[in-house]
C-alpha cells in the first residue's frame, strides 16, 4: 500500500517538472534564454543579418589588374607620371582619396615622388579606372637603379588595395618629357563628378577668379590647355590670371572635403 502511493507520489511530481519545463521552453526549443543566456539559433540570424549589413554598407575595393603608367611603361618621365589603377567596388558606395606609393627595389619609400592624389567616388557595384598623377626627384633617393615600384593605397580607408599579388607594379623612369602632359579626356567633368558633395562656386570678374562656398580652398591651381601647370596660389580666396596669355583654362579649387573645377576663358 506504501509503495503504491510512494509511485503516485513519484509519478505525480515527475508530471509537474515536465510541465513547468515546457512553460519556459523558448522558440529554438531550448530553456536557456530564461536566465538571460540568448538563444543559439536566433543569435546567429542576428549576426548574419548584420554582417550581411555591414557587408553592403562598408566598400570593398580590388583591384582588377596591374596598375599602369601611360602613356608608356618603360623610362616613365619624371615630369609627368600617370599611373592608372582598375578598381572594382563590390561593397558600398566609396568616397575617399587613393594614392599611388613608390619605392625601390630595397623596399625603401622614394622621399623623391610626389604623388597626388585622387579624390573619387565609386559607386557600389561599379568599375572604374582611377587615374593619379605624379612627378618625381630621383636624387633625393640613394637607390642607383632606375628600377622602381608602384602600390595604390587607399588614405580614407588606411590600407593597399587588394590583392596585393596585382597591388606591386615594377616600372623604369626616364629623363623628362615635355611632351607628356597630365591631360585626362574632361578634367572638369572628371573632377566634379568624382566630388560631387563639394561646395565650391567659381566666379570670373575681369582677369581674376574667385572661388567661394562652405569649403574654403587650401589651394587654387590653374592648368593651360595642354594640362600643363601654369599658376598655383595657397590659401586664398582667388587668383589673378593676367600673367597669363588669352586662351582657355581649367582653374582646380583644393578644399579638405575635395576638389572642384571650371573652365575660364583669359
Amino acid at each position: 500500500m506504501r509503495m503504491n502511493r510512494l509511485c503516485a507520489i513519484i509519478t505525480l511530481w515527475a508530471v509537474l517538472l515536465a510541465v513547468h519545463a515546457a512553460s519556459f521552453t523558448t522558440p529554438c526549443g531550448s530553456a536557456e534564454a530564461v536566465s538571460g543566456i540568448a538563444c543559439p539559433a536566433n543569435t546567429d540570424t542576428l549576426r548574419a543579418h548584420t554582417e550581411a549589413s555591414e557587408s553592403l554598407s562598408a566598400p570593398r575595393l580590388q583591384l582588377l589588374q596591374e596598375p599602369y603608367f601611360t602613356p608608356r611603361d618603360t623610362d616613365v618621365p619624371i615630369n609627368c607620371m600617370i599611373l592608372n589603377a582598375k578598381v572594382c567596388n563590390t561593397g558600398g558606395t566609396y568616397r575617399g582619396r587613393l594614392v599611388a606609393r613608390m619605392y625601390d627595389e630595397s623596399c625603401w619609400f622614394c622621399d623623391g615622388a610626389l604623388m597626388d592624389t585622387a579624390d573619387v567616388v565609386i559607386p557600389a557595384g561599379d568599375t572604374l579606372t582611377i587615374k593619379m598623377h605624379g612627378t618625381y626627384q630621383p636624387d633625393k633617393d640613394f637607390s642607383l637603379s632606375r628600377i622602381r615600384f608602384v602600390s595604390v593605397y587607399d588614405l580614407t580607408g588606411g590600407q593597399y588595395l587588394q590583392p596585393m599579388t596585382l597591388n606591386r607594379h615594377q616600372f623604369s623612369y626616364g629623363p623628362k618629357d615635355l611632351s607628356v602632359s597630365w591631360q585626362p579626356d574632361n578634367i572638369v567633368a572628371t573632377i566634379n563628378s568624382q566630388n560631387a558633395w563639394v561646395d565650391v562656386d567659381f566666379l570670373l570678374e575681369g582677369r581674376k577668379v574667385s572661388v567661394s562656398g562652405s569649403s574654403l580652398p587650401g589651394s587654387i591651381s590653374v592648368y593651360n590647355a595642354e594640362g600643363q601647370l601654369v599658376l598655383r596660389q595657397y590659401a586664398t580666396g582667388s587668383i589673378d590670371l593676367s600673367s597669363l596669355r588669352k586662351g582657355v583654362y581649367v582653374v582646380v579649387a583644393q578644399t579638405a572635403r575635395g576638389s572642384r573645377a571650371a573652365k575660364v576663358v583669359r
